[in-house]
């Protein structure tokens, strides 16, 4: 019944007409732009616009079809965009990216990963892609439990000690606490669980004991450690002189917490303050930092009988000595710049965005002719004014600094910058800032003040304050018919999601520039990984350039092969010779570079090279050894994701090739667990016993291995035997393999270690 009703809707060509005109126009992005379903191919647009279905779509179309979409994955997979897709599209995107993926996923660390992220966590680890997290860079407290247990049972956590664990959930807890606290609170406890659940308890040494209840003293955190006292100490946690000792700085602490947390969004922050403040004065002005901007005059009250201001400077002073409110000022004062505070004052205003207080200080007669344009606290005072939520007294107070002067730039506050009002509200992008002032400083604005603004909304992406310039009247291409900015607003932004501009600014330029207009737009596409730019300048304004000498460099760093796709498959314009040649340049460029095994890949694997003889493109492959080489040797000099890449296509009969090349790697740890977890992609049973052999026997500082050594023997099967004997002896505790394995005699022929089985072979 459903089926026919849509049937007879989509029949009547006016109602269809009308519902895909709809879709079109809920469609399009924030630009005016509509896609078309084949020419969106970035996995992290689709997601972050929330295409989910779309991306589905298309993965599944490719699973049915013979005849593959190339999807381009941009970033870390794993670190960005997991989150959004569940465990079968991310295994789908992982391995269809492998290698690329994997480089981004070894050099990148996570701070943090939520529930969304388990189940790729898991994979990641199941299959031989774990990698150790550092604890210091590891924001425990923003992870969720069931991954923060995973890890910990995984002991992938680096250093694996309860002691280094506990210590950075107080650090962390200390400032947290008070954000959330009851959230907060029974996370702690929670995590602690987990802990002593799966870290075996260990010996403490008086040192680390001391090191430990220093830290929770100097920094309280009275829930969170009841457990650890309770489990160490006898008697009711409450008497214990340690916990009341917590409690006690705790309630010292909280209502400076509190006042910082309060005054976060005002306040430069203490430390910022001492560094801008005069350090003679710092003192009597410190609370200014913490209370904010009413403490400042309270202050200014408190002092007045200390303070003379004069043309540019505000003299202050700080001794009370003889100072009976008659003092000479001229002789004590006489320009000792450490007692002038008028750059303090100003610079801790501007900081903070303070507009009441600078109009003050103008007020009194400071008019800070110091400040200059390429101050760096100039440009940040109009963005901190802007981003708050101004009433409309601060708005008729903006206007009254303005004055009546016309001047666009200065460099004193006699009057603000409206251009710099403007500018700071395209930037951080405050539509409603930028719609009241823009209809009362209009009038004032030119051809350039314009051209800024347009510019500076487009590189933040703020399409509101586009149409609202566009509803004044203003165009995008200015009389000199040059886009804003030229091409700075590309820094960060698509050709594609300017091709209307991109359209008429192409059409505005004179004939004999065009060529070089659209070689200039087509290089900001393609550093940008822009198919849907690079198809629009190949079907419209296509020139030979494009796939010329000087273009081959840029065409080689690009990540997304739809582009490449497009110009093999659907450029008709473009004459075969030309193609054939583009492409056999690109792949010389791009082997000699030995950087982007996903280029060289597409052009081998889909007959790009047709015009390259067989040995020219052997020699070249070869380059990029070993990824594309016909040896089976393992260079010591491969990195851990090359090595990968060989046991996935060489089908080894065991690991005897990697032994000397992993013996001393530094990633020989993640090159020996995936080894462990793809077992089956070797011809015979894995043992790590021969590297186990041979570090012991050739390396020549055992003690940078100790670890590896321990993980060789409790995880992958590797026993001591008689044959080290000689190599160990000459290190303190080497017999016992640095206690790794205690109350042991090597020397005795029998087994020295009981171990658990090698994980099974995969069928």
């Amino acid at each position: 019944m459903i089926i026919e009703l849509y049937r007879e809707l989509f029949n009547n060509i006016f109602l269809s007409k009308e519902i895909f005109k709809h879709v079109h126009q809920i469609q399009m992005d924030q630009f005016h732009h509509s896609f078309k379903y084949n020419e969106i191919v970035d996995v992290a647009w689709m997601l972050k616009n929330g295409h989910v279905k779309l991306l589905l779509d298309k993965i599944n179309n490719n699973k049915r079809n013979q005849q593959q979409q190339l999807l381009y994955v941009s970033s870390n997979l794993f670190s960005t965009l997991s989150p959004y897709i569940d465990i079968e599209t991310f295994v789908y995107l992982f391995e269809k990216n492998k290698y690329k993926q994997l480089v981004s996923y070894f050099s990148s660390s996570e701070r943090k990963m939520d529930k969304s992220q388990l189940e790729k966590i898991k994979y990641m680890y199941e299959n031989g892609y774990g990698k150790e997290i550092d604890v210091k860079d590891f924001d425990i407290l923003d992870t969720d439990i069931s991954v923060f247990e995973y890890l910990v049972e995984k002991k992938r956590f680096q250093p694996m000690d309860p002691l280094v664990l506990l210590e950075k959930i107080v650090l962390d807890f200390q400032f947290d606490h008070f954000k959330s606290m009851e959230k907060t609170r029974q996370l702690v406890n929670d995590i602690i669980d987990v802990i002593f659940k799966h870290i075996p308890s260990v010996p403490i040494s008086i040192e680390n004991a001391k090191h430990v209840i220093n830290t929770l003293i100097d920094n309280p955190t009275r829930d969170g450690i009841k457990k650890l006292i309770k489990s160490s100490f006898r008697g009711p946690v409450e008497s214990n002189p340690i916990y009341k000792r917590v409690c006690e700085k705790t309630l010292n602490q909280q209502e400076s917490f509190k006042r910082q947390l309060a005054q976060q969004n005002y306040s430069p922050g203490l430390q910022s303050f001492d560094s801008l403040f005069n350090k003679k004065a710092a003192k009597y002005w410190r609370s200014w930092a913490e209370k904010g901007e009413d403490e400042f005059f309270c202050l200014w009250e408190k002092y007045q009988s200390r303070i003379r201001v004069e043309y540019g400077h505000i003299r202050f002073h700080t001794t009370q000595k003889n100072f009976d409110g008659h003092y000479d000022w001229d002789q004590s004062f006489l320009y000792r710049r450490e007692d002038d505070i008028a750059q303090c004052i100003e610079k801790v205003a501007l900081v903070s965005g303070s507009l009441k207080i600078i109009d003050f200080i103008n007020r009194k007669g400071c008019s800070l002719p110091h400040l200059s344009l390429d101050s760096i606290y100039y440009p940040r005072f109009y963005k901190k004014v802007m981003q708050k939520s101004l009433t409309q007294q601060d708005l008729d107070l903006i206007e009254n600094m303005i004055g009546t002067e016309e001047t666009k730039l200065t460099t004193r506050f006699e009057t603000l910058s409206k251009i710099e009002i403007l500018s700071a509200c395209c930037t951080i992008g405050h539509v409603e800032h930028f719609k009241y002032f823009f209809t009362r400083f209009q009038g004032s604005m030119d051809d350039s003040d314009i051209s800024q603004l347009f510019g500076l909304a487009l590189s933040s992406k703020c399409s509101k304050i586009v149409k609202i310039l566009e509803s004044h009247g203003y165009k995008i291409i200015d009389k000199r018919q040059r886009f804003m900015n030229k091409f700075s607003i590309y820094s960060g932004q698509h050709v594609s999601s300017l091709i209307k501009y991109v359209a008429q600014y192409i059409e505005a330029t004179a004939q004999d520039q065009k060529e070089h207009v659209c070689l200039e737009l087509l290089k900001s596409a393609l550093e940008h990984n822009d198919n849907i730019g690079v198809k629009f300048l190949f079907n419209h304004h296509y020139y030979p350039s494009m796939l010329d000498d000087t273009m081959i460099d840029t065409y080689s760093k690009i990540g997304n092969m739809a582009i490449i796709d497009h110009i093999k498959n659907n450029s008709s314009k473009i004459p075969v010779a030309t193609v054939n040649k583009f492409f056999v340049d690109l792949f010389i460029v791009s082997t000699n570079a030995r950087n982007n095994l996903t280029l060289v890949s597409y052009l081998n694997d889909n007959d790009c090279l047709k015009t390259l003889d067989q040995e020219t493109k052997s020699k070249q492959l070869e380059l990029m050894r070993p990824l594309f080489s016909t040896s089976n040797h393992v260079d010591a000099r491969y990195g851990h994701v090359s090595m990968m890449h060989l046991i996935d296509s060489k089908n080894y009969v065991s690991i005897e090739p990697f032994i000397q090349a992993l013996k001393e790697h530094p990633h020989q740890a993640v090159v020996i667990e995936y080894i462990y977890c793809n077992q089956n992609k070797f011809q015979e049973p894995v043992s790590f016993q021969p590297l186990f052999d041979t570090m012991i026997k050739e390396n020549k500082d055992l003690n940078k291995y100790i670890k590896m050594l321990g993980l060789l023997i409790s995880r992958y099967g590797c026993k001591l035997n008689d044959t080290h004997f000689q190599h160990l002896a000459k290190y303190d505790d080497g017999l016992s393999l640095f206690g790794v394995v205690p109350n042991t005699n090597i020397h005795s022929k029998s087994n020295i270690t009981e171990n658990r089985p090698l994980k099974k072979q995969k069928q």
